[in-house]
């Protein structure tokens, strides 16, 4: 039976098949389009499948079984970044609530005295404030990103000041698709606010990677290789930042 669609223009059939014995749904909507596509969406991690309005239901399920390792594995990662998402405090912190910072999970712990500052151990980030802890770790936070993503650029700067006019600009803002991007008329960098919950060599791997930018503009072969000479395990840093796309 049709089914309203995710996509208001429209509408999707939701359909179900078994792989391994596990249910896999999903939704097939009909575009034109020359090939099957499968897409899994990283805000609800709903299976949905485009296909000409002349594919027959059968070819469409069996793509699906076809791709049932695929479609699992996918939905097993997503579980599991719901499943931290949900551990971690993305806003406003309360005493007890858990936060990410530089990849690794601490509890919050309010320490009320005068002196405002915050200290993080292996399992707590201690945020000392008389009234107002979150403005505290608010704070702190903001400076923290300052000086982490400045000295990130500036480990690497060094090899493209050649390739820029001038120092270029940092700018730090959440963005819901980007870690970072670089803008080379503009000679400004964007780091991503959230970064600074992954691992300092994954901060590093982004600031090296918009730097890159100044000499290719794209992600072709050159590019790789460029940024290979400088980060041997660049590529493994890559894949290792997909596991904070929850953050995002």
């Amino acid at each position: 039976m049709p089914v309203p669609a995710l996509n208001k223009k429209m509408e999707a059939e939701k359909r179900s098949v078994t792989y391994n014995n596990k249910q896999i749904t999903y939704y097939l909507t009909r575009k034109r389009v020359k090939n099957i596509n499968l897409h899994i969406r990283a805000n609800d991690g709903t299976v949905q499948v485009s296909a000409s309005k002349y594919v027959n239901t059968g070819i469409t399920d069996n793509f699906v079984i076809d791709n049932g390792a695929f479609i699992l594995r996918a939905l097993d990662n997503y579980q599991k970044e719901q499943s931290k998402k949900s551990r971690i405090t993305l806003n406003a912190i309360t005493d007890g609530s858990r936060v990410l910072i530089f990849g690794k999970e601490l509890t919050v712990k309010f320490c009320y005295d005068n002196i405002k500052k915050v200290d993080l151990n292996e399992e707590y980030i201690i945020i000392h404030s008389f009234d107002n802890h979150s403005k505290t770790y608010d704070d702190w936070l903001n400076e923290t990103r300052i000086s982490v993503y400045t000295q990130a650029i500036d480990k690497y700067l060094p090899l493209f000041i050649n390739f820029c006019s001038c120092r270029p600009q940092l700018i730090i803002k959440h963005s819901v698709s980007k870690w970072g991007y670089c803008n080379i008329a503009k000679n400004v960098i964007m780091l991503n606010k959230q970064l600074i919950s992954t691992p300092l060599p994954l901060i590093e791997y982004v600031a090296l990677h918009e730097l890159t930018h100044l000499i290719y503009q794209d992600h072709s072969p050159s590019f790789w290789k460029a940024m290979e000479m400088v980060m041997p395990d660049c590529r493994r840093r890559r894949r290792a930042l997909k596991d904070y796309s929850f953050l995002l």
